[in-house]
C-alpha cells in the first residue's frame, strides 16, 4: 500500500492557502495577480482575510 498523502482539497490545500495569505503581507506585488483570480471566480475582489 501506498503511503498517506495529504489531500489537494483537504489540510494541505488549508496550509497552502495560509502560506498564500502569509506570503502576500511580504509581496504586496502579488495582490494584482491575486485581485484577478478573485475576479475570474466572480468573487469580491476584496480580500477575506483582511477583515
Amino acid at each position: 500500500m501506498p503511503p498517506p498523502r495529504p489531500s489537494p482539497t483537504g489540510e494541505g490545500q488549508v496550509a497552502a492557502d495560509l502560506a498564500v495569505a502569509g506570503g502576500l503581507k511580504n509581496r504586496l506585488d502579488l495582490q494584482p495577480l491575486i485581485s484577478g483570480r478573485l475576479k475570474s471566480k466572480k468573487q469580491p475582489a476584496q480580500p477575506i482575510f483582511l477583515e
